[in-house]
């Protein structure tokens, strides 16, 4: 088992560096090849097998995307979070974190479904 077929086969770049971290990792496999049996079970467990049941981790996600987007916009036009007692300061004890812009607001989202959204300077790396 491999994280991409815990994801139904689906490619998420954003997860790519999670893979080392899941439980399987780190099992041997036999090539990648399956047997009738997990093959029925990866089928049976696929991503388009939950769409069609509805039974994806979050079942409605254009509701859900819609609500992030509204809490995202609400945070982002407070103004009182980029000036004043509010804001707070970078920690200019971790080089990493002191020189890190502090004008940057994002949210980013990938279930284990691989549904993605974000908002903001989500394409960006920078620390947090």
């Amino acid at each position: 088992r491999s994280w991409r077929s815990a994801l139904g086969g689906q490619h998420v770049p954003r997860c790519d560096s999670a893979g080392s971290s899941l439980p399987w990792a780190d099992e041997e496999t036999d090539g990648g090849r399956l047997d009738e049996e997990e093959e029925e079970a990866e089928a049976e467990d696929s991503i388009l097998s939950r769409i069609v049941l509805g039974k994806l981790a979050i079942g409605n996600w254009e509701s859900f995307v819609e609500i992030v987007r509204g809490v995202f916009a609400e945070v982002a036009a407070d103004a009182s979070l980029a000036e004043g007692p509010l804001a707070g300061a970078n920690a200019d004890y971790i080089p990493q974190l002191r020189d890190a812009p502090s004008d940057r607001i994002a949210i980013a989202i990938c279930t284990v479904d691989g549904q993605t959204c974000g908002f903001g300077a989500c394409e960006e790396f920078y620390s947090v």
